[in-house]
């Protein structure tokens, strides 16, 4: 039974299909993202960006990961409008979640003391 763990294969599959979510998921937001900016942030007046959310709930695209395309593209995500003046754009700027971090103790062994 070596090199057959039922767990194993879970894992391997899983990571496959969250794999291929997430690029359905970065491609119907970057089409969000470009409707909005084009046209604007109401679907009610941009066509565009109202068949770019109807495509993008076909494949079950989370409501949040819509409306953060939406704030996005039309410039209302402040971390964005800040990357564009320091780096020119906004895709150059690398975020990094660092909420692991808000205990003192993790403060330590990120810096290596403890």
């Amino acid at each position: 039974m070596s090199g057959h763990s039922k767990w194993a294969n879970i894992r391997i599959r899983k990571g496959a299909q969250d794999a291929k979510r997430g690029k359905i998921y970065t491609r119907h937001a970057r089409l969000v993202e470009m409707a909005a900016r084009t046209g604007g942030g109401d679907p009610f007046s941009n066509n565009a960006l109202k068949n770019a959310i109807e495509n993008a709930k076909i494949d079950s695209v989370p409501n949040a990961n819509i409306e953060r395309a939406i704030k996005k593209g039309t410039g209302a995500l402040q971390g964005d409008a800040m990357a564009e003046v320091l780096y020119g754009d906004a895709d150059k700027m690398i975020r990094i979640d660092m909420s692991e971090y808000m205990e003192r103790i993790s403060t330590s062994r990120l810096i290596g003391t403890a």
